[in-house]
């Protein structure tokens, strides 16, 4: 009798061992996952562009002497014709040319044409700057009905969470609501990646 029941606790065993090594192989992993944090710090947006000069027509306004020309009353657009005033020149005392102003003449001239046909220009443009804003990694943002979200990251599981952004340049944007500093957010967050799923920082 006490030969049975061994027989029978051992089998036992062996099935709950069996069962429990095949839930643990069942058992979803969690998925590996790039961690950002929020925080608080500098945050500037600019809006960069490049392009070149372009001339479209050109045309050539000379005087027959020299002198002072007065302001001119036309407006860059408006149009002119033949005939038309463009400016009013009142012409100038010879004066000796000394070694100083062809020095200045040459430096006027050279500066003029720094900025000429097919040159290369890049703009940056100061759009916003705070010292201290909550920030959130822009890698972390996505589009959820209508509105942002991010995947929080809570107790080893992804939490979906909504946020409300300000501006934002190409590495952070400005959190309004919806996180705290310190918060973790996964960034670049996978297909696998879902609410409630069970994750690991890489």
């Amino acid at each position: 009798m006490g030969e049975v029941w061994m027989r029978r606790s051992l089998w036992a065993l062996v099935t709950i061992a069996a069962v429990v090594a095949l839930a643990w192989a069942l058992y979803p992993r969690p998925t590996p996952v790039d961690v950002g944090s929020v925080m608080r710090g500098p945050f500037v947006k600019t809006i960069d562009d490049d392009g070149k000069t372009r001339v479209r027509e050109r045309y050539v306004v000379s005087a027959p002497l020299a002198g002072c020309l007065l302001r001119i009353e036309l407006d860059p657009g408006d149009a002119v014709g033949p005939g038309s005033l463009l400016a009013t020149l009142v012409p100038a005392h010879p004066a000796l040319l000394d070694a100083r102003t062809e020095g200045e003449l040459t430096a006027t001239a050279q500066a003029l044409q720094r900025l000429g046909d097919g040159y290369r220009v890049d703009a940056h443009i100061l759009v916003a700057r705070l010292d201290n804003a909550l920030q959130v990694p822009v890698a972390a943002l996505f589009h959820h009905d209508d509105a942002w979200a991010v995947f929080a990251l809570a107790g080893g599981r992804a939490r979906l969470t909504d946020v409300r952004i300000g501006p934002r340049n190409a590495m952070h944007a400005i959190v309004k609501a919806g996180l705290a500093e310190g918060a973790k957010v996964i960034v670049y967050p996978a297909d696998a990646v879902h609410d409630g799923a069970r994750v690991t920082p890489r």
